[in-house]
Protein backbone atom coordinates (compact mmCIF):
# COMPACT_ATOMS: atom_id res chain seq x y z
CA UNK A 1 0.00 0.00 0.00
CA UNK A 2 1.34 3.72 -0.78
CA UNK A 3 2.30 5.87 1.81
CA UNK A 4 0.79 9.15 1.73
CA UNK A 5 3.02 11.89 2.07
CA UNK A 6 2.87 13.75 5.39
CA UNK A 7 1.89 17.23 5.20
CA UNK A 8 4.00 19.83 6.94
CA UNK A 9 3.14 20.05 10.55
CA UNK A 10 0.62 17.51 10.80
CA UNK A 11 2.59 15.21 12.87
CA UNK A 12 2.20 18.45 15.83
CA UNK A 13 -1.16 18.15 17.19
CA UNK A 14 -1.23 21.58 19.27
CA UNK A 15 -4.49 22.09 20.65
CA UNK A 16 -5.92 24.87 19.53
CA UNK A 17 -6.17 28.20 22.12
CA UNK A 18 -8.87 28.52 24.51
CA UNK A 19 -11.19 31.65 23.39
CA UNK A 20 -11.76 34.06 26.34
CA UNK A 21 -14.48 33.23 28.56
CA UNK A 22 -17.40 35.80 28.55
CA UNK A 23 -19.51 36.60 31.65
CA UNK A 24 -23.54 34.94 31.87
CA UNK A 25 -25.61 37.45 30.00
CA UNK A 26 -23.44 39.06 27.55
CA UNK A 27 -24.09 39.13 23.77
CA UNK A 28 -22.41 39.71 21.05
CA UNK A 29 -23.58 42.02 18.29
CA UNK A 30 -25.16 39.25 16.38
CA UNK A 31 -27.04 38.09 19.79
CA UNK A 32 -27.84 41.80 20.81
CA UNK A 33 -29.00 42.88 16.85
CA UNK A 34 -31.52 39.47 17.64
CA UNK A 35 -32.93 41.39 20.65
CA UNK A 36 -33.28 44.52 19.06
CA UNK A 37 -35.42 43.19 16.55
CA UNK A 38 -39.59 42.64 16.66
CA UNK A 39 -40.33 39.40 16.04
CA UNK A 40 -41.14 38.01 13.04
CA UNK A 41 -45.25 36.58 13.29
CA UNK A 42 -44.93 33.38 12.52
CA UNK A 43 -45.62 32.71 8.78
CA UNK A 44 -49.64 31.14 8.10
CA UNK A 45 -50.00 27.72 7.47
CA UNK A 46 -51.85 25.77 4.56
CA UNK A 47 -54.74 23.67 5.29
CA UNK A 48 -52.35 20.74 4.63
CA UNK A 49 -49.76 21.52 6.98
CA UNK A 50 -52.13 22.31 9.16
CA UNK A 51 -53.80 18.96 8.71
CA UNK A 52 -50.35 17.17 9.48
CA UNK A 53 -49.55 18.94 12.23
CA UNK A 54 -52.85 18.64 14.05
CA UNK A 55 -52.87 14.74 13.38
CA UNK A 56 -56.77 15.57 11.02
CA UNK A 57 -57.51 15.00 7.45
CA UNK A 58 -58.81 18.42 5.27
CA UNK A 59 -62.21 17.30 4.70
CA UNK A 60 -62.07 17.13 8.95
CA UNK A 61 -60.92 20.76 9.33
CA UNK A 62 -63.80 21.52 6.30
CA UNK A 63 -65.86 20.19 8.21
CA UNK A 64 -65.22 22.26 11.90
CA UNK A 65 -65.13 25.11 9.70
CA UNK A 66 -68.85 24.35 8.89
CA UNK A 67 -70.03 23.26 11.95
CA UNK A 68 -68.17 26.88 13.69
CA UNK A 69 -65.47 24.71 15.78
CA UNK A 70 -62.73 26.35 13.69
CA UNK A 71 -62.97 30.26 12.48
CA UNK A 72 -62.82 30.48 8.46
CA UNK A 73 -59.21 31.78 7.98
CA UNK A 74 -58.75 34.61 5.67
CA UNK A 75 -57.28 33.94 2.09
CA UNK A 76 -54.76 34.99 -0.21
CA UNK A 77 -55.89 36.52 -3.23
CA UNK A 78 -55.29 33.10 -4.76
CA UNK A 79 -57.76 31.73 -2.75
CA UNK A 80 -55.95 29.64 -0.52
CA UNK A 81 -56.56 29.29 2.61
CA UNK A 82 -53.74 30.91 5.71
CA UNK A 83 -54.28 29.58 9.06
CA UNK A 84 -52.28 30.47 11.99
CA UNK A 85 -50.57 28.31 14.86
CA UNK A 86 -53.60 28.83 16.74
CA UNK A 87 -55.58 26.27 14.75
CA UNK A 88 -53.65 23.62 15.56
CA UNK A 89 -53.85 23.93 18.96
CA UNK A 90 -58.00 24.07 18.12
CA UNK A 91 -58.21 20.88 16.25
CA UNK A 92 -55.95 19.21 19.06
CA UNK A 93 -58.04 20.09 21.44
CA UNK A 94 -61.26 19.03 19.79
CA UNK A 95 -59.80 15.90 18.90
CA UNK A 96 -58.36 14.85 22.50
CA UNK A 97 -62.16 15.60 23.34
CA UNK A 98 -63.84 13.93 20.71
CA UNK A 99 -61.81 10.99 22.17
CA UNK A 100 -62.87 11.59 25.71
CA UNK A 101 -66.89 11.20 24.11
CA UNK A 102 -67.65 14.69 23.95
CA UNK A 103 -70.07 15.73 21.27
CA UNK A 104 -69.28 18.39 18.69
CA UNK A 105 -72.19 20.26 20.27
CA UNK A 106 -70.44 19.82 23.67
CA UNK A 107 -67.20 20.81 22.23
CA UNK A 108 -68.65 23.64 20.80
CA UNK A 109 -69.80 25.22 24.41
CA UNK A 110 -66.33 23.99 26.32
CA UNK A 111 -64.60 26.31 23.63
CA UNK A 112 -67.25 29.19 24.09
CA UNK A 113 -66.82 28.37 27.89
CA UNK A 114 -62.92 29.10 26.94
CA UNK A 115 -63.03 32.16 25.52
CA UNK A 116 -66.02 33.45 28.54
CA UNK A 117 -64.77 35.43 30.84
CA UNK A 118 -67.69 35.08 33.15
CA UNK A 119 -67.36 31.44 33.03
CA UNK A 120 -64.95 29.56 36.07
CA UNK A 121 -63.06 26.19 36.08
CA UNK A 122 -66.46 25.20 38.15
CA UNK A 123 -68.04 25.31 34.88
CA UNK A 124 -65.75 22.90 33.44
CA UNK A 125 -66.08 20.26 36.24
CA UNK A 126 -69.81 20.46 35.96
CA UNK A 127 -69.59 19.69 32.38
CA UNK A 128 -67.00 16.67 33.19
CA UNK A 129 -68.80 15.47 35.68
CA UNK A 130 -71.68 15.30 33.85
CA UNK A 131 -69.76 13.47 31.08
CA UNK A 132 -68.66 10.94 33.45
CA UNK A 133 -71.83 9.82 34.01
CA UNK A 134 -73.09 9.59 30.78
CA UNK A 135 -70.20 7.63 30.23
CA UNK A 136 -71.29 4.94 33.16
CA UNK A 137 -74.39 4.94 32.17
CA UNK A 138 -72.92 3.69 28.72
CA UNK A 139 -70.70 0.75 30.83
CA UNK A 140 -73.78 -0.51 32.27
CA UNK A 141 -75.14 -0.67 29.14
CA UNK A 142 -72.15 -2.56 27.05
CA UNK A 143 -72.12 -4.58 30.68
CA UNK A 144 -75.39 -5.98 29.88
CA UNK A 145 -74.83 -6.44 26.23
CA UNK A 146 -71.72 -8.86 26.88
CA UNK A 147 -74.12 -10.50 29.40
CA UNK A 148 -77.00 -11.10 26.76
CA UNK A 149 -75.12 -11.94 24.27
CA UNK A 150 -72.59 -14.45 26.50
CA UNK A 151 -76.18 -15.96 27.13
CA UNK A 152 -77.46 -16.30 23.68
CA UNK A 153 -73.72 -17.98 22.67
CA UNK A 154 -73.88 -20.31 25.22
CA UNK A 155 -77.91 -21.45 24.32
CA UNK A 156 -76.48 -21.96 21.05
CA UNK A 157 -75.66 -25.97 20.41
CA UNK A 158 -73.23 -25.24 17.92
CA UNK A 159 -74.99 -27.61 15.37
CA UNK A 160 -78.21 -27.36 13.50
CA UNK A 161 -79.99 -25.32 10.93
CA UNK A 162 -79.02 -21.33 11.07
CA UNK A 163 -82.93 -20.89 12.16
CA UNK A 164 -82.64 -22.73 15.14
CA UNK A 165 -79.56 -20.84 16.31
CA UNK A 166 -80.43 -18.04 19.52
CA UNK A 167 -77.71 -15.67 18.83
CA UNK A 168 -79.86 -15.05 15.17
CA UNK A 169 -83.15 -15.47 16.63
CA UNK A 170 -83.16 -12.30 18.62
CA UNK A 171 -86.08 -11.36 20.38
CA UNK A 172 -87.63 -8.33 21.91
CA UNK A 173 -86.45 -9.80 25.45
CA UNK A 174 -82.73 -9.38 24.41
CA UNK A 175 -83.51 -5.75 23.58
CA UNK A 176 -85.50 -5.18 26.73
CA UNK A 177 -82.34 -7.09 29.06
CA UNK A 178 -79.83 -4.54 27.34
CA UNK A 179 -81.90 -1.25 27.13
CA UNK A 180 -84.42 -1.84 30.27
CA UNK A 181 -82.75 -3.01 33.04
CA UNK A 182 -85.93 -3.31 35.07
CA UNK A 183 -87.66 -5.36 32.76
CA UNK A 184 -84.88 -7.92 32.57
CA UNK A 185 -85.82 -11.35 31.59
CA UNK A 186 -83.28 -14.18 31.84
CA UNK A 187 -83.27 -16.56 28.99
CA UNK A 188 -82.79 -20.38 29.95
CA UNK A 189 -80.21 -21.93 27.33
CA UNK A 190 -82.41 -24.69 25.22
CA UNK A 191 -79.24 -26.87 24.52
CA UNK A 192 -75.80 -27.20 26.28
CA UNK A 193 -72.95 -25.88 24.81
CA UNK A 194 -71.07 -27.88 22.76
CA UNK A 195 -67.92 -29.21 23.28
Amino acid sequence: MPKIPARKGANSLRPSPALPRRPAGHLDRAGAARLSKPPTPPKPLTIGKVARLAGVGIETIRFYEREGLVADPPRKLSGYRQYGTETVSRLRFIHRARELGFSLGEIKELLFLRVDPSQTCGHIVKKAEEKILEIDEKVQTLLRMKEALEALAHACPGQGPVTECPVIEVTDDFYRSVYDPAARTTQKPRNSRRK
